[in-house]
């Protein structure tokens, strides 16, 4: 898709109906190595030095065929070479209301051309004296046989309606018909900007990455929003696998389904997930609502346990693993024979599904009543704590396949560490956003004055807050020596409560939350000792936290493979 300016032509009623139409077969059919701009103007000066007047329908950008300016007429055209050179063209519209034109399109487009290239040649930073200029004019309403034509008009150089179904290939043969055996020059990177700001400046005080942001996670919302509708076309399902990318949404959902349950259908409804975090997270988002109750799995586990009088204390002869994945959800089990009809949910749901262990489902049925509303939401490519997964629920997931948390930058991050057949069919349609910051460092000291500019910066040149910040490691902050101490002016905490205080926490106590700025730190050791395999799930989770901008110390012994994800 080409890069268009404007980037679209909203509701203005007094654009031709044929440049419209041009706009968008320009834009859907062009491939991304061209630039549109539409309705241009500049003021240069004319051959005595006076201020001269530019303007152009259409002008086309390629770096490698160079510059076309294009003329654009609609309606039925008709041209009689008997009449004086002021009254040889007009244009009928639909109407049958003649326009009398007082030059020829070719010529205008010609005029066009040549006041541009001045006004480039004016440019002190314009060092491309060798490039191809030409023009063309286009009539997308009729087909253009002329059986006469001006002679400084070429029939190779008119677009018509025969090649509005394949465009591109007719702006190359025009690109192609002015170079003939000619040389000239690709555009450099630095033109092709300075043409840009000539034809499409943008005026702004400097705004801020924190107002950037905000515009950001106003779209970002809307497209969460949309996602709602997934849980309309679900809603006479019983039960039902949901499984998508990081950033579809799956949590939101989750959380939206829960409440609807309650407080539409008058459930009582259990919604649990893996992470704690997480767990206080939708709590808070949930507070107030009846019949709702929220909590991780293994809080959930000790809740029954403390109800019904059951021991929980870990026996001093396993380990954490044995006791997390057994011994406590195999406690709460016995409190089966006490449950009654009326303390059991109506529904139950899962959100990071990947992560519940195969021996926790039998455990959770005893919880539910018969016939239940029983939702799962996972990403496998978030699977960090199972092997591998087993489900209760015997039906093909239903497949969410937008980012809707992410800009396109970080989406794009995202995707290279995805796992998975279904890769390119996973799409992002937030903003283009930020691009990824990436630092490097040698030593773990230098790693530390990184952190310390970037907060500075984005403190006080950014306006970001610490509450919009979060620093994610491999690790947790204590092993990192990072939990509690005070960088640029800020302490490092893993349970922040206060302004100045910002989040740091393992990659993997936040799965399932995100921040519109994400620090990721601390990845020399995973690196250093070659678990760059391991570190792709790690990496995976840790960049789709990132809603707004994502910032990367990267150690400068980190393989081409992990540069290659962040720099493109």
């Amino acid at each position: 898709m080409a890069k268009m300016y404007p980037p679209s032509l909203g509701s203005n009623n007094e654009i031709p109906s044929s440049e419209r139409l041009l706009y968008e077969i320009f834009q859907s059919q062009l491939d991304a190595d061209f630039i549109v701009f539409h309705s241009v103007a500049w003021l240069g000066r004319g051959a005595r030095g006076q201020l001269s007047d530019g303007e152009a329908d259409f002008i086309i950008v390629h770096k490698a065929y160079g510059i076309l300016v294009i003329e654009a007429k609609g309606g039925r055209i008709r041209y009689n070479a008997n009449l004086p050179t002021d009254q040889q063209w007009q244009t009928i519209d639909r109407f049958e209301q003649k326009h009398q034109l007082k030059c020829s399109p070719f010529e205008q487009a010609k005029r066009s051309k040549h006041a541009l290239w001045n006004k480039l040649k004016e440019l002190p930073r314009f060092k491309q004296p060798k490039l191809l200029f030409g023009h063309a004019v286009a009539f997308p309403d009729i087909t253009a046989d002329f059986e006469i034509l001006p002679p400084d008009t070429n029939q190779s150089t008119i677009i018509d309606s025969r090649h509005l179904t394949a465009i591109q290939p007719k702006i190359i043969k025009i690109y192609q018909q002015w170079q003939g055996n000619q040389r000239f020059e690709s555009l450099t990177p630095a033109t092709v900007d300075l043409i840009i700001q000539l034809l499409a400046p943008v005026i702004s005080i400097d705004i801020s990455l924190g107002s950037r942001i905000n515009q950001y996670q106003a779209q970002l919302l809307t497209l969460t929003q949309q996602q709602f509708q997934t849980l309309n076309m679900l809603r006479r399902q019983r039960q039902a696998l949901i499984t998508g990318c990081a950033g579809s949404g799956k949590t939101m959902l989750a959380l939206e389904k829960a409440k609807r349950l309650a407080t539409n259908e008058a459930m009582n409804v259990l919604l649990l997930c893996f992470n704690r975090r997480l767990a206080n997270h939708l709590k808070t988002l949930s507070s107030g609502i009846q019949n709702l109750q929220v909590y991780t799995f293994h809080e959930f586990c000790s809740t029954i346990c403390s109800q019904y009088h059951i021991n929980s204390s870990k026996p001093a002869n396993i380990d954490e693993k044995t006791y997390y994945r057994y011994f406590l959800p195999e406690q709460a089990f016995l409190a089966s024979d006490d449950l009654s009809e009326e303390t059991k949910f109506d529904a139950l749901i899962i959100d990071e599904g990947q992560d519940f262990a195969e021996n926790w489902w039998d455990i959770l049925t005893i919880f539910i009543k018969p016939n239940p509303i029983f939702y799962i939401f996972y990403d496998n490519n978030q699977r960090v704590y199972q092997e591998s997964n087993t489900f209760p629920i015997n039906q093909d997931p239903f497949y969410l396949d937008i980012n809707c948390r992410n800009t396109q930058k970080i989406h794009r991050a995202v995707r290279y560490f995805y796992q998975g057949s279904d890769a390119e069919t996973i799409s992002a349609q937030g903003p283009e956003g930020e691009t990824i910051e990436v630092l490097l460092y040698e030593t773990p000291q230098q790693e530390r004055e990184l952190l310390g500019e970037i907060l500075g910066r984005l403190h006080n040149q950014e306006q970001i807050s610490a509450k919009q910040i979060v620093i994610l490691t491999p690790y947790s902050p204590q092993n990192l020596n990072l939990a509690n101490t005070t960088i640029a002016g800020y302490i490092i905490s893993d349970k922040p409560r206060n302004p100045q205080q910002i989040l740091c926490s393992s990659i993997q106590g936040y799965k399932g939350l995100e921040a519109p700025v994400v620090i990721l730190a601390g990845l020399d050791e995973r690196i250093d000792a070659g678990e760059v395999e391991q570190l792709q799930t790690i990496l995976y989770i840790a960049c789709s936290r990132a809603s707004g901008h994502l910032i990367v110390l990267l150690p400068k012994s980190a393989p081409a493979k992990i540069r290659k994800a962040f720099t493109g």
